[in-house]
């Protein structure tokens, strides 16, 4: 029997990581598939890495997963972000990213269903093996992805 313990974060957001998702929040228009709005949940990097160490420090193994405080559209991540939402017609979507993604303008055309379906999970588990408590709700999460827009966007 192997001994593991496996976190399964939801989409990791703050001030300093330079992940897919951030960027995204990060940029003036985000774009958004019309007659779509999903939930989606957020998780802060300041929560992740408590997470993270809960687990490290644990003797507990399984699979969890791990998420910050509620859930949100993504319309009101966008605005959240302190963004613009760019409307883009589905059917034009998936060759639109297709070719960007090409280019490495943006992220991959598989990626397009994350924008179009939910992804909301629960770590209920989590919270009762590991008293974990996010200490970031969504619209503090959210709002620190462009805290540091300039900086995080110049550095690649």
């Amino acid at each position: 029997r192997v001994e593991t313990l496996v976190l399964r974060p939801a989409n990791i957001v703050g001030p300093s990581l330079n992940n897919m998702i951030s960027r995204l929040l990060r940029a003036r228009a985000v774009p958004r598939l019309l007659g779509y709005d999903p939930m989606l949940q957020f998780l802060h990097e300041r929560d992740c890495a408590r997470a993270i160490c809960l687990a490290v420090n644990s003797k507990r193994w399984g699979v969890y997963n791990v998420a910050g405080e509620g859930a949100v559209p993504w319309s009101k991540a966008i605005k959240l972000a302190d963004a613009v939402p760019m409307p883009i017609p589905h059917f034009l979507a998936y060759p639109m990213v297709g070719s960007l993604a090409a280019l490495r303008l943006i992220f991959p055309k598989h990626l397009m269903d994350y924008f179009r379906y939910p992804t909301v999970i629960s770590d209920d588990l989590f919270r009762e093996d590991f008293g974990y408590r996010p200490q970031y709700d969504s619209v503090e999460t959210l709002a620190s992805v462009t805290s540091n827009r300039a900086h995080v966007l110049d550095t690649r």
